[in-house]
């Protein structure tokens, strides 16, 4: 049997081991998630808006106050795009899923300068998007010279969701980590489908499948059947179910929405619930019905609403003899900073709670809503002609030059 004291100073000596365990653990998970937490404490006490430095992933980045409004968001955008960028290569960071870095030269040619790492879509989709920028900036080239006298280096995303998510299993769905781990700490502006609603760098290019010239053209060709007066005096939406809610989840707390989006609920699966109601029924027809495209265009009135990012259906309906009722999307195509509620649609919140406020609106002002149909068609008319894209793709990347 061993003697009293000896068990002591073992037990003592164990207990001391565990302690020294818990520490070395702590000391890790902090030296993990320091950069998070400078990130955090710098947002926090910089209550002013003022830019301070700090470090992210070993990178020197300024950051402001984190936003707390979609307004208040879009305000840094434009101020960030404003500010020079520089033509050095960027730092190597750690891989990003779907999102990549590249060197596009004066020419327009570019070089990969880090591949898009694979994600839950793969790199496939990835390869197709790159292969479309490709033919975006060869046809701004040809048409409105080059680009830059150097190589500018921009980040791109190649998927239309909002940066990391729980389907890349390694950070938790947020402004924050996307911000942190995904976008503009390096210093780079971010190009890709549509705007990040995380990322004050970003700058949406016409890169996707139904973004490409060919499919716009196809959608300039399809003749509106109805003029507006023949049109019935109802608001329509159609479509797919699409749209994951756990990103209608981070904008509603992200950015304060009115009446925040529930588990499971994202704005398509909204807006047929409110089929349900019977109160609406001489309101709203909205459903997961499949349609073809002209029986929608025999309703004034087109909602448009996003998936996960940008709504699909806004750049032909804009097309169309009918009135637009845009929601507003917190991820928007390169054309739609240029629309003006009213003139061009009629605005409808992202989280949709004045959604029958702006149906019964548009049901009372017959004339001003025709006014905004054949507005919208002319603004989609000029600014989806091939000459305009290549300007806006070849102005997007100009302005972004460094300084020379």
């Amino acid at each position: 049997m061993l003697p009293t004291n000896f068990k002591l100073h073992v037990g003592t000596a164990i207990f001391f081991c565990v302690v020294l365990s818990m520490i070395a653990i702590r000391i890790s998970i902090w030296g993990e998630y320091s950069g998070a937490q400078v990130w955090e404490q710098n947002s926090r006490s910089n209550l002013t808006g003022t830019p301070v430095t700090t470090e992210v992933m070993g990178v020197e980045v300024k950051l402001a106050k984190e936003p707390t409004s979609i307004q208040e968001q879009r305000t840094f955008t434009k101020k960030w795009l404003q500010e020079p960028i520089t033509h050095t290569p960027p730092p190597e960071v750690e891989e990003r899923p779907n999102m990549g870095t590249i060197a596009i030269n004066p020419d327009g040619t570019y070089d990969v300068f880090q591949p898009p790492a694979k994600g839950s879509k793969g790199f496939i989709h990835g390869e197709s998007v790159l292969e479309n920028l490709r033919l975006r900036l060869r046809d701004a080239v040809i048409e409105y010279g080059n680009l830059s006298s150097t190589k500018v280096y921009f980040d791109i995303d190649t998927v239309d969701t909002p940066g990391f998510g729980p389907f890349d299993q390694k950070y938790h769905l947020s402004c924050k980590t996307t911000r942190e781990h995904a976008c503009c700490f390096t210093g780079l502006r971010l190009i890709g489908i549509a705007t990040n609603p995380c990322c004050q760098c970003s700058a949406p290019l016409p890169i996707h499948g139904n973004q490409i010239q060919s499919s716009i053209e196809k959608m300039i060709s399809h003749v509106d059947p109805f003029s507006y007066d023949d049109k019935v005096s109802r608001a329509v939406w159609y479509g797919l179910n699409h749209g994951h809610w756990e990103y209608a989840d981070v904008y509603s707390r992200e950015f304060n929405l009115t009446n925040p989006y529930q588990r499971g609920e994202h704005p398509r699966k909204r807006i047929v619930s409110f089929q349900q109601d019977r109160r609406n029924k001489d309101l709203l027809d909205a459903s997961f019905r499949k349609k073809e495209w002209n029986d929608v265009l025999q309703n004034k009135y087109i909602v448009t609403v996003s998936g996960n990012s940008y709504s699909g259906m806004l750049k032909p309906a804009l097309l169309s003899n009918s009135c637009v009722l845009r929601q507003d999307t917190l991820a928007r195509e390169w054309y739609e900073d240029k629309m003006t509620p009213w003139v061009h649609y009629i605005p409808v919140q992202y989280d949709m709670s004045d959604l029958f406020e702006k149906i019964s609106w548009v049901k009372e002002h017959d004339l001003e809503c025709r006014k905004i149909a054949r507005q919208g068609r002319t603004f989609a008319l000029e600014n989806f002609a091939e000459s305009a894209v290549n300007k806006y793709v070849h102005s997007t990347i100009g302005k972004n030059r460094p300084v020379e």
